[in-house]
């Protein structure tokens, strides 16, 4: 059994709500696959975060350095503790 594209538009509704009327000749019990394409322009998930604010939520902190100096200190430190 083959498939037939069928393209409807719809437009999203108050509460994130999408309602789509059945094109004619579809029937009650009818199967359909619904593939959304989205504008480009519209948002598509969680808003992007920067890589800093990404470093900042890890549990390592590893995003607690502000600058190249402060996180080469940091390492130097690390790196001679471990002969001790």
């Amino acid at each position: 059994m083959g498939r037939t594209a069928i393209h409807l538009h719809a437009v999203v509704q108050h509460g994130g709500k999408i309602e789509l009327d059945a094109p004619p000749g579809m029937q009650e019990g009818d199967k359909l696959e619904v593939v959304l394409l989205a504008d480009d322009r519209a948002t598509v998930g969680p808003p992007a975060r920067s890589i800093l604010d990404i470093l900042d939520s890890l549990p390592c902190n590893i995003g607690m350095f502000k600058s190249a100096e402060e996180a080469d200190a940091y390492l130097r430190n690390e790196r001679d503790s471990w002969g001790q």
